[in-house]
């Protein structure tokens, strides 16, 4: 063997047990109270607990990211329909199979499960870098038992390469726990929930868990979204096959427990230019996709408000936004029949329109000062 061939075997060699050395320390060393969203564990840890003191009664559970978080008033709900309404709106880059299952420990026979899932939801079932970094963080036993072979490929798709911060929040956790002492804290339930009850309402909008009231709603949302308007309610949800079987299997677990499910869908900008016709087309189309036995519950056309509307993202409506869009929650709950007799719901007459839209009129609800577009 010749010395330049030599030289390119050993430096290969080398290469192979650097990644080796290198792959095996962070399986061995994670997970680790690296950096995170800490407080969505937190919000979980709060959101389970404010269910189960409506064990055992007929209520409603509201779940999804954050777009339920901002958008959906709970304690508005359950005053108006008389039965409590559980907002478990999380965080929409949560794995869809992960929120659902997060849901389903704490609903019950006669209870019900609506889901405003927004588009990611919908489409995304691979894992995210954020969704990687977070299991390795807070979600210890999920990290576990993901194979071998994905959380390699997980760490591989990491960037930047994480090693050196795994060590670090191992040492830290070991030697200097003051150091990370917020992180630390978020694994500790009692603590949470403690904490929790003794936060004051607050003043200002702030991402916390601590912030959420008694129903799960996140309070103090006053604010206009200056961003751009990307999302379309012309455009047409394809739910992968791979998703498709995680929503008709909750569904099927859901209805087997005695529990109602329902989709709902979420609100849009209206700029002013959009063809209600097509915007009807692509809600009849997820509609389609749809498990039979879980109909989606609301009309799109309805959902159509101006970007004042908004607070600091397309998905989260502000104070005012938050309350036209629970009005019409309402109505289209009313005129589910089937969910009334279900949860002993008292109808009201004038509920608001069918599910078919009816153009102009249903278009555009105005927050504040005239619409922007």
């Amino acid at each position: 063997m010749s010395a330049p061939i030599r030289f390119f075997l050993y430096l290969a060699l080398s290469f192979s047990a650097t990644a080796v050395m290198y792959f095996t320390a962070c399986l061995v060393l994670t997970p680790a109270p690296i950096a995170a969203e800490y407080w969505v564990r937190e919000m979980l840890v709060i959101k389970k607990s404010i269910a189960r003191k409506y064990a055992g009664r007929p209520k409603i559970v509201i779940v999804a990211g954050s777009g339920t978080l901002f958008s959906i008033d709970a304690r508005r709900l359950t005053e108006t329909l008389g039965v409590p309404v559980i907002n478990f709106g999380v965080h929409a880059e949560l794995p869809l199979a992960f929120l659902l299952n997060q849901a389903e420990s704490v609903v019950e026979q006669g209870n019900a499960v609506l889901l405003p899932l927004e588009t990611e939801l919908y489409t995304r079932n691979e894992l995210t870098a954020w969704q990687v970094r977070n299991l390795i963080a807070w979600d210890q036993a999920k990290w576990r038992s993901i194979p071998i072979w994905k959380r390699l490929q997980a760490i591989r798709d990491l960037k930047p390469g994480p090693l050196w911060e795994i060590i670090e929040a191992n040492v830290q956790a070991r030697f200097f726990p003051s150091s990370i002492r917020k992180r630390l804290e978020s694994f500790d339930d009692r603590l949470i929930l403690d904490k929790w009850a003794n936060t004051p309402a607050p003043t200002k909008f702030e991402y916390s868990a601590y912030n959420v009231d008694a129903m799960g709603d996140m309070p103090a949302t006053k604010g206009t979204y200056q961003g751009k308007v990307t999302r379309s309610p012309e455009k047409h949800i394809k739910i992968p096959g791979d998703v498709f079987a995680i929503l008709e299997s909750f569904v099927t677990r859901m209805n087997r427990k005695g529990v109602l499910v329902r989709f709902v869908d979420t609100p849009f900008i209206d700029t002013g230019s959009v063809d209600i016709r097509k915007a009807d087309e692509s809600a009849r189309s997820l509609s389609a996709q749809l498990p039979a036995s879980a109909k989606l519950l609301d009309n799109r056309c309805e959902l159509l408000f101006s970007k004042a509307c908004f607070l600091n993202s397309e998905y989260h409506m502000n104070e005012e936004g938050r309350k036209m869009r629970t009005a019409l929650l309402a109505g289209a709950i009313r005129r589910d029949t089937e969910l009334t007799a279900f949860l002993d719901i008292k109808t009201q007459e004038s509920v608001g329109s069918s599910t078919v839209c009816s153009g102009e009129s249903n278009r555009v609800k105005t927050c504040g000062s005239p619409a922007e577009h």
